[in-house]
């Protein structure tokens, strides 16, 4: 397949191409920071501006799947928000339909965290999960085929190849970790 992963450079982003180049993927690398990223004859890496659909637009046209594991705890620059928007534009001008987007775990609306997990998230991550909940709003008012993974707590750990899905009513802590 061919894939564009957006957020390429980031820890989530470096490791998800990784996966696409193992499984035989054509990997285009949306990054701000290009040559930061492997250097591998099946990716090609991007500079662009993930909130401009004009630009995503050029950068999706004859992908398959578009996979986005963009993040910003600066909540002042409503990234995802924007990002979505820019986004679900682009790959309706592109013909792509198939999106895969990763955002917090905090962030989904049915989330069950426990309490020291909810006041920490809230604490912490308050305006930047609002800003996730915007974007996927947008998303999942689209006629794409979408799909959002809401990863507990990310750890920098060796790859977790075992892990389960967990049911809406289950609680999370913050034991709950993947890498």
């Amino acid at each position: 397949m061919k894939l564009v992963i957006l957020g390429a450079n980031g820890k989530t982003g470096k490791q998800l191409v990784k996966l696409a180049i193992k499984g035989g993927h054509s990997v285009t690398a949306v990054t701000r920071n290009p040559d930061a990223l492997v250097h591998h004859k099946n990716v090609r890496a991007i500079k662009a501006d993930v909130t401009s659909s004009v630009e995503l637009a050029k950068i999706f046209i004859g992908q398959d799947a578009v996979l986005s594991t963009l993040g910003n705890i600066n909540s002042k620059l409503h990234l995802i928000e924007r990002s979505s928007a820019a986004i679900v534009s682009a790959m309706q001008s592109a013909g792509i339909k198939r999106l895969v987007v990763e955002l917090g775990f905090g962030g989904a609306k049915a989330a069950k965290l426990s309490k020291p997990a909810r006041v920490l998230n809230n604490l912490v991550l308050g305006k930047v999960l609002t800003d996730q909940r915007k974007g996927v709003e947008f998303i999942s008012k689209s006629n794409l085929d979408w799909t959002i993974v809401y990863p507990t707590i990310l750890s920098n750990g060796p790859l977790t190849e075992k892990f389960r899905v967990v049911e809406a009513s289950e609680k999370i802590g913050m034991n709950h970790k993947i890498s």
